[in-house]
């Protein structure tokens, strides 16, 4: 992959997914962000493959990728050690409290009994306190006003109040019925924000349903329905910005007719999907936890005496189950949803014990940490004095967790932990600080500065710095903050409307103080409109704005980028849109339901026109040998890019049907690669067996995946005192020879050593099998696959049993 991208294609694209990462990892994913990056640990994958791949890649290229994918990795964890003489526990740092103030936007008066978050409430002068600790973005409702998600700055040791004006909502309502138009009692709205949806109303008994908690200012909202029998559905108002192939239903609703309390929306009756919960032997488990593992909404279901359950709610695909019982480890199961299925099987296990001890690098214990498990399981640890933790029972397999404690780094690399007698030893660096008091003037009149906002960046590429996050606003030329982090520097930049941002004040963490002056200069705004391919206005089409720091990735859910007012815009009814000065502009997107466009930033001028391309599409069938590939993956990116073109990272997922078709609907124009996902195989994207696709504007084009060549077979056999091998956990490829069409087959492994490759074209290959825990960790052998007539054959070609002594 990295021949075809490149030196600077490949630091680029690395930069890209760990800016990403970077911005999601700091507050709560907004809905849909699983589709836009996979776990951390995945996007972690994707950075090593790309350092990882044998080819001629520069080694500065791989440098990069391999910084990128170090920069994850904030923690040390090593063997369990007896460290506990002379050892003196320390407390994680208090979390820190943050002090808010809701008042009336119009009126400024003082709101009491506001909601901000799950758990707290104003006071008579609108006062409240949050724990803070964690990045995050709060929702703030209030009967009569309009829900507002509230940004919460991250990186001081003490933050000055915030205040929160509640503008009044505007009421929206509307009847939810089936079908056959009968009315659904039950059914609850929610309102899809930042951090996920937001309870609106419950329908009544002739489903109908209103809410004044809206601001209709911006013309677009997201609106999910959902009921314990009914499919779950998605509506947006027609000028809401669009959700490219998302797994749920998705409609559009007219904005007129929620303002009317007349809106319809529609849902589908569910399928049935049964269970029966057991133990190791088979004897039925009551009262077993099911749930429902979703994006947004999560139903849970309790077993009978029997152990059975149901839920009736499911659709067509995949759902995947959380299942937790007393005295039981938790376990994760996912089930296929079909008519008239036959009830699932669930066996839960006693389980294993994950033990752990949390220290800081002196080998002190932290008391008060925090252990997260990364999958959807409800158990949560903490340190005690001793800076233990014990989760008892837990899964009988490795475990991925997060561990956070107050003044420490976060680990933001997920910590694979295996249960057992063993104790792991987990190490936290502390953060350091550093104060900053800063001067912001006017560059031409030398005056301060009424308003303005100043971010931090920790981390620094060949070409500067990126990852921007919010620390702190000032006022009248002034600000304060204390930083926390453990570079030995870090940016700061000011922005403010009207003036061209500054980002050229570095800080150093060794004087643990620090003055800076900022003069910005005055700058005009980027004012355009942006139109479809007919010449119309496309209203409600989202413009983002990108330069070298702050990178986009196209994705299930649409572009994203940072999350910065100034880098985004909507274009209003006329399709006018505006975006504040910016340092470095490189490329602005927008997209819409009928267009996309993807246009360098010189290239516009106040005032631009913007014209949309209609979108391409692209649909294939997948097959492994002759037989359709069913319910499977597909992914389409674009990796590499012409020389001087903008390139947007673009990563799209389709899932496959029965029949092994898919189809993706929306996709820019331009050069493509599309292959099949391998889940649990480790190998580069975009060096795997796939086809490339040219896509042009408006038009569909179809491609074919596999059902060429043969497959390969084999097995691997270890002789004692070998132990056993995770061949899963490995990285195993038949690749072909260095060339420009390079390619590496995932090899994939069953428990016993047994292998199959799919799908392979005659030619000359080297079989890569990884041994880990061994000198030569990497066997290989040379592989011969002899022409076949017709291009194509089932019959297997077997290479035998390799023992390993």
């Amino acid at each position: 992959m990295l021949e075809r991208v490149g030196e600077g294609r490949a630091t680029a694209y690395g930069l890209t997914v760990l800016k990403l990462i970077q911005d999601f990892s700091r507050a709560p994913q907004a809905p849909g962000l699983a589709g836009i990056l996979e776990a951390h640990t995945a996007a972690r994958r994707r950075i090593s493959m790309i350092a990882g791949f044998r080819s001629r890649t520069p080694r500065s290229a791989k440098a990069a990728a391999l910084a990128a994918a170090a920069a994850l990795a904030l923690v040390g964890l090593t063997d369990a050690r007896n460290r506990d003489s002379g050892s003196r526990p320390r407390a994680a740092a208090p979390v820190r409290a943050l002090e808010l103030r809701v008042v009336d936007r119009d009126s400024g008066r003082p709101l009491e009994g506001v909601a901000v978050g799950a758990d707290t409430r104003t006071d008579r002068d609108g006062r409240c306190t949050v724990e803070g600790g964690v990045a995050a973005l709060l929702p703030v409702r209030s009967p009569g006003y309009a829900l507002r998600w509230v940004p919460l700055p991250t990186g001081r040791s003490s933050l000055d109040p915030t205040l929160v004006a509640l503008e009044r909502g505007e009421t929206i309502g509307g009847i939810v019925a089936d079908l056959q138009g009968r009315p659904i009692q039950d059914a609850t709205v929610n309102l899809i924000g930042p951090t996920g949806p937001e309870l609106l109303a419950t329908t009544g008994p002739g489903g109908e349903w209103s809410s004044s908690e809206v601001s209709l200012r911006f013309g677009k909202i997201q609106l999910e329905v959902i009921h314990p029998e009914y499919v779950e559905v998605l509506y947006r108002s027609e000028s809401a910005p669009p959700r490219m192939q998302t797994r749920e239903p998705l409609r559009t609703v007219p904005l007129e007719d929620l303002k009317a309390r007349k809106a319809v929306m529609v849902l589908h009756r569910g399928l049935t999907v049964a269970g029966i919960v057991v133990d190791a032997r088979g004897s039925p488990i009551p009262r077993a936890e099911v749930r429902q593992i979703r994006a947004r909404a999560s139903q849970t279901e309790r077993t009978d005496r029997e152990g059975r359950f149901a839920f009736r709610n499911g659709s067509i695909g995949k759902m995947n189950l959380a299942i937790e019982a007393r005295g039981f480890a938790p376990e994760l199961q996912t089930v296929w949803v079909i008519p008239a299925m036959a009830p699932a099987r669930i066996r839960l296990s006693k389980g294993s014990v994950l033990r752990g001890l949390v220290v800081d690098p002196d080998g002190n214990p932290i008391a008060g940490a925090r252990v997260l498990p990364v999958e959807a399981f409800r158990w949560r640890g903490a340190t005690d004095h001793t800076g233990r933790f014990r989760w008892d029972p837990s899964p009988a397999r490795p475990i991925d967790v997060r561990v956070f404690a107050e003044g420490f780094l976060t680990t933001v690399r997920p910590l694979s932990l295996e249960p057992g007698e063993r104790e792991h030893r987990i190490e936290l660096r502390p953060a350091a600080e550093v104060s900053v008091h800063g001067t912001v003037l006017d560059a031409e009149t030398g005056g301060p500065i009424p308003e303005f906002r100043v971010s931090s960046a920790l981390a620094r590429a060949p070409d500067g710095w990126y990852g921007y996050q919010a620390a702190t606003s000032g006022k009248n030329g002034s600000f304060d903050l204390t930083l926390r982090g453990f570079f030995s520097s870090c940016s700061i930049r000011v922005e403010a409307d009207g003036y061209r941002p500054d980002s050229s004040r570095v800080v150093e963490w060794r004087r643990g103080a620090a003055r800076v002056e900022v003069r910005l200069v005055p700058a005009r705004s980027l004012c355009g409109t942006v139109l479809l391919s007919d010449g119309r206005p496309a209203a409600g089409a989202t413009l983002l704005l990108a330069d070298r720091h702050s990178p986009m990735l196209l994705s299930d859910t649409g572009a994203h980028g940072s999350q910065e007012h100034s880098r985004t815009a909507v274009a209003d009814s006329s399709g006018r849109f505006t975006f504040q000065p910016l340092e470095d502009p490189a490329t602005v997107v927008a997209a819409h339901d009928r267009g996309f466009a993807v246009v360098p930033f010189a290239a516009l001028q106040s005032p631009s026109r913007m014209v949309l391309a209609p979108w391409g599409r692209v649909q294939g069938t997948v097959s492994i040998g002759s037989r359709p590939l069913a319910n499977a993956t597909v992914l389409l990116s674009n990796w590499f890019g012409s020389a001087g073109a903008p390139v947007l990272p673009l990563d799209l997922r389709a899932p496959v049907s029965a029949a092994g078709r898919f189809v993706f609907e929306r996709v820019p124009a331009g050069e493509y690669w599309i292959e099949r996902a391998h889940p649990g195989v480790v190998v580069a994207r975009g060096a795997g067996p796939g086809v490339s696709v040219t896509v042009r504007a408006g038009e569909a084009t179809s491609v074919r995946l596999g059902g060429r060549g043969r497959p390969i077979v084999g097995k691997v056999a270890l002789v004692a005192p070998h132990p056993p091998l995770r061949w899963k956990n490995g990285r195993h490829t038949l690749e072909t020879l260095p060339g420009p069409e390079r390619r590496a087959y995932p090899v994939e492994f069953d428990a016993d050593g047994s292998y199959r490759v799919e799908d392979v074209p005659a030619g000359k290959y080297v079989l890569k099998i990884q041994l880990a825990g061994f000198p030569d960790n990497t066997l290989t052998r040379e592989v011969i696959v002899p022409e076949i007539p017709g291009g194509r054959t089932d019959s297997p070609l077997n290479l035998g049993t390799m023992t390993i002594r």
